[in-house]
């Protein structure tokens, strides 16, 4: 078992990133940016992991998808995660102010 170079999850197999960082942001044609990501819904044999995502946990339109803001995106972390404190830490790594962030985080 390794620990990804990208997030720091543990890896299988030796593999240096976790199967959900392989990522490339580059410029097309046009000047516009484009991010990919390599799947992570799917399963070794190609079956489908059932995801939802965070427009999904908010009640969006997929036509909103991006119109959220960043404390709508936390607001729905705190209320929907598991381990919503650690979450919203992942969440928030470059973030300049954790103002936002319950006392006992800050």
């Amino acid at each position: 078992m390794s620990i990804c170079l990208c997030c720091h999850k543990k890896t299988k197999n030796g593999d240096p990133y976790h199967r959900s960082c392989i990522k490339r942001l580059f410029y097309l044609a046009d000047g516009k940016l484009c991010y990919i990501i390599k799947r992570f819904d799917r399963d070794n044999m190609g079956g489908k992991i059932h995801v939802e995502d965070m427009a999904q946990l908010m009640g969006l339109p997929s036509d909103s998808k991006y119109e959220a803001s960043l404390e709508k995106v936390g607001s729905t972390i705190l209320r929907f995660s598991k381990r919503p404190y650690l979450d919203l830490i992942d969440f928030s790594p470059g973030m300049k102010s954790t103002s936002n962030l319950p006392p006992v985080l800050q």
